[in-house]
């Protein structure tokens, strides 16, 4: 029978155990999907999906990867979204085209760069090569437009904020001005530039139709915090401007920071589970 000592020891061993399996395994490996409405529309109207893939990080194919996709596939989103750092290798450009072709090939598909791949890859060109093999668009200040059922919508992707070289006005350069606009910006601390943006060019514009209207902003970057306790990051990347995980509605563009699958630096998440966020959007 075990002393009140032993029995401490053996607790916060225990413990210890517990937390690591929890850190190197669970948060990172058994992905949460969470789902969301971006903007309610008439009882009736269109309305897309889209799912947001964000730091994966890859470094190699694993179960969850393939148990992802396989999950993405049977969800089959009108958009998948791809908001940076999916490799932060140069070398891994073959690990991305063996990744994307794990996803149905119709899919619509969309990609922005992250700090990661602005620090590691050199040839873009190459990198948006293998993003086209596989039917996705690399957005790098650039605009799609689709129209669904009758109404369009505006994907707008900008570089990445920290390592790159953002440039909102030049993506919008040229195109209509639409009600329902979505961008996508891989470091949180975007959205502040577009508030910024967006009132500059409000300011100037003759009319109400050449308003610019932005949504909602779709970011990751900070991996919720990637080491959280009790909800308190104690180290967040540059561009995260206290933007941690979740929903931010204060004011428009309303912004959401995905924590995303992968990990940098250290291996392991705590209060932080990998998370695949999946957008309600109806179309006004």
């Amino acid at each position: 029978m075990m002393n009140r000592r032993q029995f401490l020891y053996t607790a916060v061993a225990a413990g210890l155990g517990l937390t690591g399996a929890d850190s190197l395994f669970y948060e990172t490996d058994f992905i949460e999907y969470t789902e969301h409405i971006i903007h309610r529309g008439e009882p009736g109207g269109p309305a897309v999906r889209l799912l947001q893939l964000s730091d994966l990080h890859l470094r190699d194919i694993e179960w969850h990867h393939e148990k992802l996709a396989d999950r993405v596939n049977s969800l089959n989103p009108d958009f998948l979204l791809f908001t940076g750092d999916t490799i932060d290798r140069e070398g891994n450009l073959r690990l991305l085209n063996d990744f994307l072709r794990l996803f149905k090939r119709d899919m619509v598909k969309l990609s922005i760069l992250g700090n990661w791949e602005r620090w590691a890859i050199q040839n873009i060109r190459e990198l948006r090569k293998v993003y086209r093999e596989n039917n996705c668009d690399l957005l790098i200040n650039q605009t799609r437009t689709f129209e669904i059922q009758g109404k369009k919508m505006l994907i707008t992707g900008v570089d990445d904020l920290v390592t790159g070289f953002p440039n909102f006005l030049k993506a919008i350069r040229n195109m209509p001005r639409e009600k329902n606009h979505i961008v996508l910006a891989h470091s949180p601390k975007h959205r502040d530039a577009l508030i910024s943006d967006c009132g500059l060019l409000n300011s100037r514009v003759r009319g109400e139709e050449d308003r610019v209207e932005v949504d909602c902003v779709l970011s990751g970057h900070t991996h919720g915090g990637q080491v959280s306790f009790f909800g308190y990051a104690p180290i967040l990347p540059k561009g995260s401007a206290g933007y941690v995980k979740g929903w931010f509605r204060d004011r428009k563009p309303y912004l959401y920071v995905s924590r995303g699958i992968g990990t940098s630096i250290l291996p392991v998440r705590f209060g932080a589970r990998a998370e695949v966020p999946m957008f309600t959007y109806h179309l006004r």
